[in-house]
């Protein structure tokens, strides 16, 4: 009767022992859905900040361009401005000239 008291405790030993490794196998298994999750996350992520930094280039070229094409045209007003202040100055430097020798009608 002793001998089968022993065996029975080993052979509900044994069966624990199984649970014990099926619990194991199951939090392994977890770790590596886990861990392959976070991979592929963090793979996406860095692909979205990639593309996202490519893009913010791209912007700062199209930015770039449109000044540079800008730069013709303002020096085209500057010229046309610097003209017409060329014209007032003259314009107020003869009528000063005219005013300080008389020819403006001026009775004293």
């Amino acid at each position: 009767m002793i001998t089968s008291i022993g065996q029975g405790v080993e052979s509900s030993r044994a069966s624990g022992g199984d649970a014990v490794g099926v619990i194991v196998g199951a939090i392994v298994a977890l770790c590596v859905v886990v861990g392959g999750w976070w991979f592929v996350r963090t793979y996406n992520r860095l692909v979205r900040l990639r593309n996202q930094a490519q893009a913010s280039w791209a912007q700062i070229d199209v930015q770039l361009k449109r000044r540079h094409e800008l730069i013709p045209n303002l020096v085209e007003t500057a010229r046309g401005y610097a003209a017409h202040e060329r014209s007032t100055f003259e314009a107020v430097t003869d009528a000063r000239g005219a005013a300080v020798s008389g020819g403006l009608g001026v009775k004293d």
